[in-house]
């Protein structure tokens, strides 16, 4: 009977000591991969016009494939006859298990306006399955990050807008093992990246495939 509750305890401490979350195997993943090269292709459809990369791994790849199916119907076009919508993702990182792109969607061509707009996405392959990995913004220690990397930031000429946290768009970005970064728009022109220290209770992963 001691043996069992000896074997007991010792598996309990090993499973505690070993289990991780999967927003700290990402951070360590990132710490421990290799960088892969990408290429970049860009296909027209009518007024669409869409640039991404087209030699992931299968696992990232489909997905990124099924991003461009959903751009490719959209149809909120602004005005003038000849505009058009753009989307641009640009990959920031890229190794076996991980997938960090910066998406930029643009209107090009209008009669009154052209305006971009911003996301990030952030794959991550773990154990047979795929994460969408981001930044919790309900997280107040993150708010705290955020809002005084915010205090600090250098005047940016052209830029009339404040950075606020609870307006501007932000995200994710990783760039490699040692640059995390948060982007911060709140306009085409006033947008600009705050770099962080990753830690599991300011990310929050969700399986997607």
């Amino acid at each position: 009977m001691k043996k069992i509750v000896k074997y007991l305890l010792i598996s309990l401490i090993f499973n505690s000591c070993y289990s991780q979350t999967i927003e700290s195997k990402f951070i360590s993943s990132i710490n421990n991969s290799t960088r892969l090269t990408n290429t970049n292709t860009t296909i027209t459809e009518g007024r669409i016009v869409i640039s991404y990369p087209n030699n992931l791994n299968s696992n990232f790849q489909n997905i990124i494939n099924n991003y461009i199916a959903e751009d490719l119907q959209r149809t909120n076009f602004c005005e003038g006859a000849d505009s058009i919508l753009g989307f641009v993702y640009e990959v920031r990182y890229y190794s076996d298990n991980i997938l960090s792109i910066y998406k930029i969607e643009y209107d090009d061509y209008c009669e009154f306006r052209d305006d971009q707009r911003y996301s990030s996405i952030n794959l991550y392959y773990s154990d047979g399955f795929i994460y969408k990995v981001n930044l919790d913004f309900n997280s107040d220690t993150l708010k705290s990050i955020i809002n005084s990397g915010i205090e600090n930031l250098p005047p940016s000429e052209g830029c009339e807008l404040e950075y606020n946290y609870d307006s501007s768009i932000k995200g994710l970005l990783i760039n490699d093992k040692s640059s995390y970064k948060c982007f911060l728009a709140v306009s085409k022109i006033c947008q600009t990246e705050l770099s962080i220290g990753l830690e599991e209770n300011i990310l929050i992963a969700n399986k997607i495939q």
